[in-house]
């Protein structure tokens, strides 16, 4: 999904375009590893874990090596971990409720992933940004000029020298973009880089604006 930001800047030495990333930096979305300890807070998933734990479920094997699973939501289920236990019990097809056979704990600790544990409460969950609302931006980008009101089109894909910079989410996008162009034998789309200053587009007393297309 797809939004337009506006990031008002007051006047100082700092660059443009490193005043816009730090003033974005603190909403970026991610999790331990990814951002500073002190932006991060507990976000409790207990009970969409504790939903794994009562589900009772069909787990299936298929042919490619993937496996179908069926009865209940599977929000923290590691499907590698199940696929390793089906091997090792022989199994292709596997009923079970893992709440019948286990406590929670060990049910994480077995097949569970992706999640903490909360130091005081013992609740399962993960660290987050509260304020995230971005996985990267560019200034400009595909929006280039839509706040301007610029209808000018481009042809090419547009690249924006001022950005969070590299990420997976981006590129997946570009080659998803390609993908009918090779099937089509057609060329490649020309990139370019996008006039940035095109998406600055007033002045608010002491402040500037700018336009930012994020991705989140």
């Amino acid at each position: 999904m797809f939004s337009l930001a506006y990031v008002i800047l007051p006047f100082s030495d700092t660059l443009p375009a490193d005043a816009i990333r730090a003033s974005l930096a603190p909403f970026q979305r991610g999790q331990r590893g990814d951002l500073p300890e002190n932006w991060l807070s507990f976000h409790d998933e207990t009970e969409a874990l504790l939903e794994d734990y009562e589900a009772r479920l069909t787990i299936t094997t298929l042919g490619n090596g993937g496996m179908r699973i069926e009865g209940g939501p599977t929000w923290y289920l590691s499907t590698k971990k199940v696929l390793d236990e089906m091997r090792h019990l022989g199994l292709r097809n596997w009923s079970v409720r893992f709440a019948d056979t286990m406590d929670i704990d060990e049910f994480y600790d077995r097949f569970g992933k992706g999640l903490d544990r909360h130091p005081n409460t013992g609740a399962f969950g993960r660290w987050l940004n509260p304020l995230g609302r971005w996985d990267w931006w560019d200034l400009g980008g595909r929006f280039d000029g839509c706040i301007m009101g610029d209808q000018r089109t481009r042809t090419g894909r547009g690249v924006a020298r001022v950005s969070s910079g590299a990420n997976p989410g981006r590129i997946i996008l570009s080659n998803i973009e390609d993908r009918p162009a090779e099937a089509l034998g057609q060329e490649p789309f020309e990139t370019l880089d996008v006039l940035t200053v095109r998406a600055v587009y007033a002045r608010f007393e002491d402040h500037w604006a700018a336009g930012v297309a994020y991705h989140h």
